[in-house]
Parts: structure tokens; C-alpha cells; sequence
């Protein structure tokens, strides 16, 4: 079933086999190239870098083996690339707008700051934050969709040594 579409992408729910687990499945709408794939691993790496609790959790990505036809009717050619990741099944914050109590309301918003957070300290800047891109999930709300997100190296400052004159005095 088709949960979700973005300009760059269509999201499904969908289940994993050999686990059972209820999974989302991302299928980009730009299937294979280089452009397509570094993308795909821009996020990926993204993501990986903001591991937390209010931020998405990615289990696995590639590329189709062989052409696939999914429930809706759309065929996927051989080389689509795909991402998989955590299925919200309470939804997006979009659809809960104007159904949430105040209390909910700020644990929502405390929880997308704490990701927040979290990716910022990692030198991460989201750029498409959006109730759509805010999933609930039984851990509370996670900011999903790093795919417009820029990243820089964050520098680790490393304390300067004191000098000493060797007997531990300056």
C-alpha cells in the first residue's frame, strides 16, 4: 500500500519475509545513475550519522534485482533503488495536526527537538522539516526524509596541552 510521495520519491508499507516486521519502503522516482545513487547514499550516511531515537531508523537500501511489479500496477525496472526503514504506523504529524491534545502537542515538539539536536550537533542541516516529514511511532515523534539535508564535518575541539617547565609548573 502506498503510504506517502514526495517530489523525489514514494514511500510503501510493505513487510520483510524472513522477519515478519512491517517495513516502509522508499522507491526514488529517479531509478538508477550516478546522480540517483550518490543521493541515495548522501542520506543513507545522513542518516547513519544521526542515529537516535527521534530520528528515522534506516535498515537497509540497493537496488532491484529484476524488474518488479507492485500492488498499485507501477513497474519497477531492474536497478531501482530503494531505501528501507522504519514504518510509523500512527502516521505523519500532518495527518494528526488539529487531533492532538496540547500535552501531545509538546511531546511532539520536544521530540523533534531533541533529533534536532541531535543532527545539528552532527553538523546536519535537515532543510525540508515539514509535518509530513515528522512520523509517530510508539517512541514518540522521529524526523524522517533527509533527502535535501546538507552535512559538513564537525570539527572536534581537542584541548590545548599546558606547557610545563617539566617539574608540572608553567
Amino acid at each position: 500500500e502506498e503510504i506517502g510521495q514526495g517530489a523525489a520519491s514514494r514511500v510503501w508499507s510493505a513487510v520483510h519475509l524472513p522477519s515478519q516486521q512491517k517495513i516502509a519502503l522508499k522507491i526514488f522516482n529517479e531509478f538508477s545513475g550516478k546522480t540517483a545513487t550518490d543521493n541515495l547514499f548522501r542520506e543513507i550516511r545522513l542518516v547513519a550519522r544521526a542515529s537516535h531515537p527521534h530520528i528515522v531508523r534506516v535498515f537497509g537500501y540497493g537496488q532491484t534485482q529484476e524488474p518488479i511489479t507492485l500492488p498499485s500496477g507501477d513497474k519497477l525496472p531492474k536497478d531501482h533503488l530503494y531505501l528501507v526503514m522504519e514504518l510509523a504506523e500512527k502516521g505523519t504529524l500532518k495527518v494528526a495536526l488539529g487531533r492532538v491534545s496540547w500535552e501531545e502537542t509538546r511531546a511532539i515538539l520536544l521530540d523533534i527537538l531533541d533529533g534536532l539536536a541531535r543532527v545539528h550537533a552532527r553538523g546536519i542541516v535537515h532543510l525540508d522539516l515539514k509535518p509530513v516529514n515528522v512520523l509517530l511511532t510508539d517512541r514518540g515523534a522521529v524526523v524522517s526524509d533527509f533527502g535535501i539535508a546538507v552535512g559538513q564535518q564537525v570539527q572536534q575541539k581537542t584541548p590545548k596541552r599546558a606547557k610545563t617547565n617539566g617539574l608540572g609548573k608553567l
